[in-house]
């Protein structure tokens, strides 16, 4: 599935494994209620995303967000931590064959 916002967009797999899933939702579970969610959904979202394109983010695997004081960078942190969420908290159960 493609997500695409002004200067940037992403893609996750059409189908989630297990594994990504229990890797993605370990993440984000570990931490504190309202303690730097967006931090760990950030985390969190880039081990589902399979496609990346950003001309402000080119890398965001190594991204260093200690390092940067562009507010830009804040944005697009926030919209993939809360559209990777909105995906993985969407996905329907597989049907039994």
């Amino acid at each position: 599935m493609k997500y695409e916002t002004e200067g940037c967009s992403l893609e996750v797999p059409d189908v989630i494994t297990v594994r990504q899933q229990l890797q993605y939702t370990g993440t984000v579970s570990f931490v504190s209620e309202n303690k730097d969610r967006l931090i760990a959904w950030w985390e969190a979202a880039k081990t589902v995303i399979d496609k990346w394109e950003c001309e402000a983010m080119p890398d965001y695997i190594d991204f260093d967000i200690d390092a940067s004081e562009d507010p830009e960078h804040t944005k697009i942190i926030g919209w993939v931590a809360s559209t990777i969420w909105t995906h993985m908290n969407s996905l329907k159960e597989i049907p039994k064959k």
